[in-house]
C-alpha cells in the first residue's frame, strides 16, 4: 500500500472489486462473458481470458481432488449453477484432471 500510496479504503475496493478473474482477465469477473468472449478475442486478451479460466479450473481441480483423496474416492461429481450447467468447457477441463483419480 506503501508502494502505491494507496489507503485501506483503496485497497478494500481493488480486493473486492477489481481482483479475481476481472483482475486476471482484464474483461470480466464473471465467467460468462469470458466464455462468450473467448472466440473473438486475439492476442493478450485472449492469453488473459484463457488464464483467467484455467486458473479457475485448477482451483475446482485442487479443491475437488483433495476432497476425492480425503474421502478416498467417489461415486459421482455433479455440476450445478451457471458454470457448471452451460459450460463445457469448464466440465471438461475438470473431468480430465480429475480422472486420474478415479
Amino acid at each position: 500500500m506503501k508502494k502505491e500510496d494507496i489507503n485501506i479504503d483503496q485497497m478494500m475496493k481493488i480486493l473486492y472489486h477489481k481482483s479475481g478473474l476481472l483482475g486476471i482477465s482484464g474483461i470480466s469477473p464473471d465467467m460468462r462473458n469470458l466464455r462468450s468472449n473467448m472466440t473473438p478475442l486475439k492476442g493478450e486478451k485472449k492469453a488473459r481470458a484463457d488464464l483467467a479460466r484455467n486458473i479457475f479450473i485448477n482451483r475446482i481441480i485442487r479443491y475437488v481432488g483433495s476432497y476425492i483423496l480425503e474421502m478416498g474416492g467417489l461415486d459421482s461429481i455433479i455440476f450445478t449453477a451457471g458454470v457448471g450447467e452451460h459450460d463445457y468447457g469448464v466440465r471438461e477441463g475438470v473431468m480430465d484432471s480429475l480422472k486420474l483419480l478415479a
